[in-house]
């Protein structure tokens, strides 16, 4: 079954915001839901994203699909931030069904969630 611990998430927080300093214009949630799933959402940042504040004001990213949405240093820092979450919980419960097409949630140590914004909290670019 699919689960990911707090000391994984708190370690994952931590490689992302050194990776991306609040001086630099970042801010990040980076937190735990239903003990199965990382969700990292960029709050703020110097970049796009492609939100355009009065049309739509946050996105959920395509972790599989990504490179097909996002250029330039945009793709650069999902794909760090994708980098940094497989790296930081690498060999955190691993499982040994996974290939298994009879187990629960076969091939999956724990889901991963990345939002630009929220719904009741938006993207903000920092960019001057």
């Amino acid at each position: 079954m699919a689960y990911i611990s707090t000391e994984a998430v708190k370690e994952i927080r931590s490689e992302i915001k050194r990776l991306f300093p609040k001086q630099d214009g970042w801010k990040f949630s980076v937190r735990k839901r239903d003990n199965m799933e990382v969700c990292v959402t960029i709050l703020e940042g110097p970049e796009t994203f492609g939100i355009d504040e009065i049309e739509d004001n946050y996105r959920q990213v395509n972790r599989h699909h990504f490179a097909d949405h996002y250029s330039g240093y945009e793709l650069q820092a999902i794909e760090t931030i994708m980098a940094c979450i497989q790296q930081s919980a690498a060999g955190v419960n691993v499982d040994h069904n996974a290939g298994d097409m009879g187990a629960d949630y076969c091939n999956y140590n724990y889901f991963i969630r990345i939002n630009i914004g929220e719904f009741d909290r938006p993207y903000k670019c920092t960019a001057k």
